[in-house]
């Protein structure tokens, strides 16, 4: 398989509520940190964090001291008209030459606002502190996390430092005010960033080799080189068979990131298989869990009771667009696609009652139309795409929060051997008015090799958000609907549906090229249900009748297999 994606991330602003493992100090580093406190009886706490933008040393080691608030003397004069400011208090940590003996040694905990994120970091370097950490002051938004970007003195920064929301830190504000003992820490994953397959869920038809199975080992020492390194991961396939995989590395040079790439694995079984990583060098252990199902791809690992979303300002500054999706993989020979699954956090929030203003878009896009191999990296909308699946749906107003809502594609979406396709739920936001973005469920934020997915707010985003929040949106093949046995997509003119619409009854007409021993039709609603299904017996060119009286006001799909084929058709039931 010729594989061109290069891994780009969306760095925005978002609001969800998660725990996520790993970040970077600062964001472009090599080196993931995860940012934690330590209570005096020994309890931990994880804080979801973003870093300094475009200043600071990469973090290698581990940095941990006590957290102490940054306080200053109150006399910032930030217009240099040689008047302290007006309002301003301590703990901004913005005043020129102010010594702050109370955090030498420890982590400062420092307030945003009135100067630069650099210089406040740069002021409790000065003072001795070891580590920063700066609290969102944003009480409109108290989810917020923002990059933070240097100005002043910030090429002279070499401490670590993290910003948390306003939630976040009060919390450990809280804990310091009473007199608790807090320790921080900045830890640095020596075994990090490993990769296995090319999305957590891939159908059995479609396996291909996992070729780009691999994980980073830094060697944490400033002086010393590593030798004889020994790097393993384990495979545990359904079956309880393990497979092992080993490479050594003859050395790896002080503070080198060391990407071991290991041979390649092929799947077979259907069920769940485990990947876990060791090294030589220390005691840390990775793992990597994927899944080859019957016939769903998902992005998703099933743990799902979050949402990712830019705030409802960014939402409303971006035009009231957000579409979220995920990039999937096509095995060595040619297939169908028929249905899609997306699952929302707040439908009930943005339902309107009104079809137009409650819609989403289903989209499946074949990312290389002209088959050469190549795929437009520079890509900021859907233009150089080919959309090869589409269904549309509104919401009904009886979603629930993550509930799944299952859609079948107007027409079978044809899979080409190898080919890389991008499956999104868009959603504009105009017509609702109301401001308020879609809250997309998602699980998990594996690593994966390329893209793993794909957002569109104010353009398109190739990577997807920063941190690889993979969103609940599923893409199912042909044995998804009534197991369609791997069959070609029927001719449109083998097929007639009607009336359309309808209130009672609904004909199926036939127009084989031969008779058919059985033929298997079922309805399907927008959600994915089969509400009705039958079996017909030597068919070739026949009219068959359907009580759809029954059936509630909506669209529904009718799904008709035939041994030349299958092919979805579209009706609606209107009383």
């Amino acid at each position: 398989m010729i594989k061109t994606f290069t891994k780009l991330s969306l760095i925005g602003l978002l609001v969800f509520c998660a725990t996520t493992v790993f970040a970077q100090i600062p964001n472009d580093s090599p080196y993931p940190v995860t940012f934690v406190t330590i209570d005096a009886n020994g309890n931990e706490s994880s804080f979801e964090y973003s870093s300094m933008a475009d200043f600071g040393l990469n973090l290698t080691a581990t940095v941990g001291g006590v957290v102490e608030w940054a306080r200053d003397d109150g006399m910032y004069d930030g217009d240099g008209d040689g008047v302290p400011d007006a309002g301003y208090a301590d703990s901004l940590d913005c005043s020129w030459g102010t010594t702050m003996p109370n955090v030498a040694g420890k982590v400062a905990l420092i307030r945003r606002g009135a100067c630069f994120f650099s210089q406040k970091i740069w002021n409790a370097q000065n003072a001795g502190a070891i580590g920063a950490i700066v609290c969102n002051n944003n009480a409109d938004d108290p989810d917020e996390l923002v990059n933070m970007a240097g100005a002043d003195s910030m090429d002279a920064v070499v401490i670590p430092a993290v910003f948390l929301s306003l939630n976040s830190c009060q919390i450990l504000a809280s804990q310091v005010d009473n007199g608790d003992v807090i320790n921080a820490e900045f830890r640095v994953s020596a075994f990090n960033s490993n990769f296995g397959p090319y999305s957590y869920g891939t159908p059995v038809d479609h396996i291909i080799p996992i070729d780009e199975i691999q994980v980073s080992l830094l060697n944490v020492d400033p002086v010393v080189p590593q030798l004889n390194t020994t790097v393993t991961v384990e495979v545990l396939d359904p079956n309880g068979m393990t497979t092992t995989l080993t490479e050594m590395l003859d050395s790896i040079q002080p503070l080198e990131n060391a990407v071991v790439q290991f041979e390649d694995y092929v799947p077979s079984a259907v069920g769940t298989y485990t990947m876990t990583f060791n090294n030589s060098i220390n005691t840390d252990v990775l793992t990597n869990t994927f899944k080859i199902t019957d016939d769903t791809w998902h992005m998703d690992n099933e743990n799902i009771n979050e949402t990712i979303e830019p705030s409802d300002q960014v939402f409303i500054d971006n035009g009231l667009r957000y579409d979220f999706g995920n990039v999937y993989l096509a095995g060595p020979d040619e297939d169908v696609a028929i249905a899609a699954t997306f699952m929302l956090g707040n439908a009930a929030e943005i339902y309107t009652g009104d079809e137009d203003s409650d819609l989403f878009q289903i989209r499946l896009y074949d990312l290389d139309p002209d088959g050469d191999g190549m795929v437009d990296e520079n890509a900021t909308d859907y233009s150089s795409f080919q959309v090869v699946g589409f269904a549309d749906y509104s919401l009904t107003g009886n979603e629930g929060a993550f509930e799944p809502i299952e859609v079948v594609f107007d027409d079978p979406a044809i899979l080409k051997a190898n080919g890389q396709y991008a499956l999104m739920v868009q959603y504009d936001g105009v017509n609702a008015g109301l401001g308020i973005p879609p809250k997309y469920a998602f699980g998990g934020t594996e690593a994966y090799p390329y893209y793993s997915s794909f957002v569109y707010t104010d353009q398109l985003y190739l990577g997807g958000w920063n941190g690889d929040w993979h969103g609940v949106i599923r893409l199912h093949t042909d044995n998804y609907v009534l197991d369609t046995d791997n069959l070609e997509p029927l001719a449109s003119n083998k097929v007639n549906v009607f009336p359309n619409p309808t209130n009672d009854f609904v004909n199926l007409e036939l127009d084989l090229d031969a008779n058919a021993e059985e033929v298997r039709v079922g309805i399907i609603d927008m959600m994915g249900k089969v509400v009705a299904s039958k079996t017909l017996n030597n068919v070739q060119n026949e009219l068959t009748k359907f009580n759809v009286s029954g059936l509630a006001t909506g669209t529904y799909f009718m799904s008709i297999v035939t041994p030349e084929g299958f092919r979805s058709v579209k009706f609606t039931v209107a009383k």
